[in-house]
Parts: structure tokens; C-alpha cells; sequence
């Protein structure tokens, strides 16, 4: 029931390559970093943010989200989320004049504050390597969704730039940290809307909102969450799955073969993957794959197993392009 815009920020050094977002609909936004490294407070962190992480302080590009103050809700994703169901539950609480009348699935069935300004899940797969609390585990940051502050934006820019981080100790000197990306968004967000604004923050059911099909729901025979009895992901129905993101099961356009010990839901993620792989090209009025390297799982997109450095992937061409869309 909600219309949307699409954005797509993109650091000045991708510049070249970001028509085909606009191609498909995005209005590009080229953004350089939000965060000026050479100027962070600490001296060790300023070494520290370029390090592991994906993309060093260039993920902090996720920053600007919090500043597009003309829409009500912005909800962030990286480029491998996949949403299979309308979220319009999470916007009517975070638009209502009193959340906490909402029923929504949080973690630990925590309850929903009367005004919500922030919806994220946590990565406990990862767990940390520093303490064993869960809310010191790190942010999922392929997905969140905010309602957009000037002044949210500004404080979170002011928090990195004091550089308030140390190798060992995390974020805050607190913990927060001991996993990927700790020294990025994944530590910070956990540290900012845990330590510093707290009160409008909600931690969603990681098996429902940005579902990653954990592999393995026990760590060293107790749950990862700390809770005594704790969700397996794996069993939740794709039904129930409101949107996926695509790491612990692979990129369906990597072409895995998604043996044991990937789970079974799986290959119903990457089918429903090639579903509307397959439904675009036939908006265009392209002729489809008929047979294939499992088929029933690939459609055809696939013409044989292959990974991260062989590509079998038959790629995505735009209408009246000369190039084809390269994923990596």
C-alpha cells in the first residue's frame, strides 16, 4: 500500500559504471564519503577504518540514508537483499502516533517503543571474538530502515569522527567489535543505537526480516543469540520470510551448487531468485532459457556449477544495451 522511490548511492570512483542503475530505475546519487578519515579524532582508528570490512570507510556511504529527509521511511539494502513480501507492517508502526500498539516480531520478543526510528537485525553468525553478549554483536548492515533526521545523520557523523574505537576493546571501548566490518558500520550502528540513542531502536526477527538461512543456529552447543532455546532459520518457511539477504547461501548468480552444508532452503531462496529473474526478461518481451543446468532451481540462467572466479551465469542485458550487467 506504500509507494517508493529507488536510490542508489555511489562513491565518485564508481561513477562510470552507475547508468545501468539508472537504467533500471534508480536515481543515482554520486556521494562521496560522509565521513572525512583524515580529520577522525583518533590517529589509531583513522589506520583502523581502512581496514577488513568490505570496503573499508567507504561503507559509511550507508550514512547518508539517515539524511533523505524528503521521504518519511528510507529503507536501506545492499545490492544482494532480495524482498519477497511487502513490509508495510514495519512502516505503519514506524508512522503511527504510538508504535508500541503495534505487535511486531522482535528478538527476544523485546517491546515496541511508542516512536520507532530505527529497524534493524543483528549478525550472529559472526558472533564476537571479545565478549559473549549479544548486544554487542554486530548490526547486519545490508538492511535497516529509518525514518530520516537531519539531526540523526549529523550525531552519527560526529560519533564516527570521534573515532571512539580500539582493536581489542570495539567501539565505546565496550565490546563492540570482534567480528567483519567492526570497525565500520556493522560495530558502529551496534554501539550508536545501543549506547548512544537507544529509544527508537527495534531488533527484528532475524529469521523473518533480512533472513541470511543461518547454517547453524548452535555455537559450541549454545544458541548464538545467548538465549537458552533459540529459532533455526533454516526450518522458518519461505513463506514466512519477508526478505533475504544472500551470504550464507551464496549469490544464485555465482551458480553454486549448494551442496551439504548449505540448507535445504537454499535452493528455494535462489529459485524464487531466478523466479523474477525470469519474470523481468519477459517484461521485456525476451525469450527465456527452456532447459538447463538445474533447471528447476536456475531456469536455465546457469549453464553449469561455478563460483566466485568461474562464471557460468548467463548475464542480465537492458533493453537496447551493447553491454551486459556484470554481477560480481
Amino acid at each position: 500500500s506504500y509507494d517508493y522511490k529507488l536510490y542508489a548511492f555511489i562513491h565518485p570512483d564508481a561513477e562510470n559504471c552507475s547508468h545501468y542503475l539508472s537504467r533500471l530505475g534508480y536515481e543515482v546519487q554520486i556521494r562521496d564519503n560522509p565521513i572525512n578519515v583524515s580529520a577522525i579524532n583518533s590517529s589509531s582508528y583513522r589506520l583502523r577504518v581502512e581496514e577488513k570490512g568490505c570496503c573499508g570507510s567507504k561503507e559509511f556511504l550507508k550514512l547518508w540514508a539517515f539524511s533523505l529527509v524528503q521521504h518519511d521511511i528510507v529503507v536501506h539494502t545492499d545490492t544482494d537483499v532480495m524482498f519477497l513480501q511487502p513490509l508495510d507492517e514495519l512502516y505503519d508502526a514506524m508512522l503511527a502516533t504510538d508504535a508500541s500498539k503495534h505487535s511486531l516480531p522482535t528478538m527476544f520478543g523485546k517491546k515496541v517503543p511508542k516512536n520507532i526510528e530505527f529497524f534493524f537485525t543483528r549478525d550472529y553468525l559472526q558472533r564476537s571474538i571479545l565478549v559473549n553478549n549479544p548486544q554487542r554483536f554486530g548490526v547486519q548492515g545490508g538492511f535497516f530502515i529509518t525514518k530520516p533526521n537531519l539531526d540523526l545523520f549529523q550525531q552519527l557523523v560526529d560519533n564516527v569522527m570521534e573515532g571512539n574505537y580500539e582493536r581489542g576493546k570495539g567501539w565505546g571501548l565496550k565490546g563492540y567489535g570482534g567480528y567483519w566490518g567492526a570497525a565500520q558500520i556493522q560495530g558502529f550502528l551496534s554501539y550508536f543505537f545501543t549506547e548512544i540513542r537507544p529509544e527508537g531502536a527495534v531488533e527484528l526477527n532475524r529469521c523473518i526480516y533480512n533472513s541470511m538461512i543461518d547454517d547453524e543456529p548452535m555455537y559450541n552447543g549454545k544458541c548464538r543469540t545467548a538465549e537458552r532455546t533459540c529459532e533455526d532459520c533454516r526450518e522458518r518457511p519461505l513463506a514466512e520470510i519477508k526478505t533475504v539477504h544472500l551470504t550464507t547461501c551464496w549469490k544464485p548468480w555465482h551458480c553454486p551448487t549448494l551442496r551439504y552444508p548449505h540448507p535445504e532452503r537454499c535452493k528455494e531462496v535462489h529459485r524464487a531468485w531466478f523466479d523474477f529473474r525470469q519474470a523481468l526478461e519477459l517484461s521485456w518481451g525476451y525469450e527465456v532459457p527452456q532447459d538447463g543446468w538445474w533447471f528447476k532451481r536456475t531456469l536455465g540462467y546457469c549453464t553449469k556449477a561455478g563460483g566466485k572466479k568461474k562464471r557460468y551465469y548467463l548475464q542480465l542485458k537492458l533493453p537496447n544495451e551493447t553491454k551486459d550487467i556484470t554481477l560480481s
